[in-house]
């Protein structure tokens, strides 16, 4: 099962082009570690695999061998135009343990609809997935525990919560804890500041958090 695990992760690593070592550092693991993986001579933990999991952008199933659901139930008649599959979902942006993707949207959009999962420890300030540079973002927070750092303080989000902001506001987004998180921002574009402001400002005063 070791070689079977490792030889998935390595062939997945190498679909993307990227380096050992390069992977390595983007999980927080030593390159010699990731290789004894990928050789199947060391069981990764259930950290290390999440977190490579989601840098690579492969599923637990898919790394295990199990049939994904999309093999179970095969889809016999072509795609209508208006549903996007997760599977086909773009990945617009990787950065340091941080994984954008795009939802279904039209070209030239206003609204920006993403899905972006964080790895244990990794940290976003910028929206390198958009565009936009004025508007608001909102946020709901489907799985882990997000940390939000605006200029007046940090907050933490757990999953259910949601959160409205002027894009660019929060300083940061850390995960912080030991599972991935993932959610889902909205990036509206907006041309008139005033609404930004008054955005911030209920913030500001103390909303729950």
């Amino acid at each position: 099962m070791g070689e079977e695990v490792g030889a998935r992760i390595r062939a997945a690593r190498k679909a993307q082009g990227a380096s050992l070592r390069s992977v390595a550092s983007a999980v927080g693991v030593s390159a010699s570690l990731l290789s004894l993986v990928e050789n199947g001579r060391t069981q990764p933990s259930v950290s290390t695999l999440t977190a490579l999991v989601t840098h690579l952008g492969i599923t637990f199933d898919g790394v295990l061998g199990e049939p994904t659901v999309t093999e179970r139930i095969p889809v016999s008649t072509p795609e209508p135009s208006f549903i996007q599959r997760g599977e086909h979902n773009p990945v617009v942006a990787r950065v340091k343990g941080v994984r954008w993707e795009r939802l279904s949207s039209l070209s030239g959009r206003s609204i920006d609809p993403l899905l972006v999962t964080f790895s244990p420890g990794a940290r976003s300030t910028r929206h390198p997935a958009s565009d936009l540079t004025a508007g608001t973002e909102h946020v709901y927070l489907l799985v882990g525990a997000l940390t939000v750092q605006t200029r007046d303080g940090r907050r933490v989000l757990q999953p259910g919560d949601s959160l409205l902001l002027p894009i660019g506001a929060a300083t940061s987004y850390v995960n912080e804890g030991t599972r991935p998180a993932q959610g889902i921002w909205f990036l509206v574009g907006s041309p008139d500041p005033a609404p930004m402001a008054r955005e911030l400002a209920l913030f500001d005063a103390g909303r729950p958090g």
